[in-house]
């Protein structure tokens, strides 16, 4: 039985969003939203049933396909009205050979909170064009190895964790099995089948297969991903360039879209949290970091792709296993705008990352 994930349109006006930011929240609760789902890079898994429960509906959850990355959804399916308030679902983890289920209340109010807020995104053009707002339109549900369940609201460029949960291992009997009829049910019972569906049948990418094959599964990296370290940026910039805007992917599957003051200058009435700052704050590991700046009347993006062990093992340095240790990322770019440098400090340490993938280009 496949799933059908629905996500999440919330259409409010300006003035609603502004009164929301002022403390004074107009709450709406019923959304067009669509759902979908998420599973890690070469860890498959097919959903046996499942639902996601509001109050007066139910959305029937699909079978996830592999998306390359932690939170990454899906293509979303669906639509419903009023957010949903509980999981229940059973899974096969193909990798494991094991089935879970979970039947979990989950943070409605989190929920509805969030889809009200809303966010600001640019248009490219965005000298002609003032910030719009935008909404969150997918509810994702993510299926990891040993019975983890994470649940993220997700809009055209952010995403935010609502949750962590926990399912438990179940198994069937055999007097159950042999009674299914032919069909994708009674396939997820057979290990060949499995098989086929993580190695044989194209299903993803050799790359990601070869990234898992024959090696431990890594049962505690989804947690070790949702640890918050206290961390801000430092742009070192050599020629006076502004900030157009600051995109983060973080390796917990959150995603962050902030403005910066080519852009806040211009529009003072855009409410601090979607704006970049410098000021320290507590955030997951990047693992990709995206930002554009004007120089001299021209607009540049760079890019910066963090190399998972060695960014992880640099803030484990920096902080010593101290949780409360304060982190300044130092990115520095040279005088022509063709390198930059990324730079982990705290008062007494500093660590230099090298194997980051950088691109800088000019758009104009």
């Amino acid at each position: 039985m496949k799933k059908v994930f629905y996500s999440v349109f919330s259409f409010l006006s300006t003035l609603q969003f502004f009164s929301c930011s002022n403390n004074k929240e107009v709450r709406n609760d019923r959304f067009k939203w669509q759902a979908a789902v998420s599973v890690p890079s070469g860890y498959l898994a097919d959903v046996y049933t499942g639902t996601l429960i509001s109050d007066n509906d139910v959305a029937v959850l699909n079978s996830p396909t592999p998306t390359g990355e932690w939170g990454k959804p899906t293509e979303a399916m669906g639509s419903a009205g009023y957010l949903p308030k509980r999981l229940r679902v059973t899974w096969v983890s193909y990798f494991e050979h094991k089935f879970y289920h979970i039947d979990t209340p989950i943070d409605y109010d989190k929920m509805v909170h969030l889809f009200n807020e809303g966010f600001y995104d640019l248009y490219d053009e965005f000298t002609k064009y003032p910030p719009i707002k935008s909404e969150y339109n997918k509810v994702v549900v993510g299926f990891a190895p040993g019975g983890v369940v994470v649940i993220w609201v997700a809009g055209m460029k952010k995403q935010v964790e609502i949750g962590r949960y926990q399912a438990e291992e179940i198994t069937f009997s055999k007097e159950y099995i042999e009674r299914l009829s032919p069909g994708p049910a009674k396939n997820m019972h057979n290990i060949e089948y499995h098989n086929n569906i993580l190695y044989n049948w194209g299903v993803q990418s050799q790359e990601s297969i070869e990234k898992v094959k024959d090696k431990p599964i890594p049962y505690r990296i989804w947690d070790t991903y949702r640890k918050e370290y206290n961390w801000h940026i430092n742009f070192d910039f050599p020629n006076d360039e502004k900030i157009i805007f600051v995109r983060y992917s973080f390796y917990n599957g959150e995603k962050d879209f902030l403005l910066g003051e080519v852009v806040t200058d211009k529009h003072p009435q855009i409410p601090d949290i979607f704006r970049w700052s410098d000021k320290l704050q507590k955030n997951h590991i990047p693992m990709k970091i995206n930002f554009h700046y004007m120089k001299e009347g021209n607009r540049y993006s760079c890019f910066i792709g963090f190399n998972e062990e060695e960014i992880f093992n640099a803030f484990e340095k920096i902080t010593g296993g101290d949780a409360t240790a304060e982190i300044e990322m130092y990115i520095s770019l040279n005088h022509t705008n063709t390198e930059a440098k990324v730079v982990l400090k705290n008062k007494n340490k500093e660590v230099t990352l090298l194997s980051n993938d950088i691109k800088i280009n000019k758009w104009s």
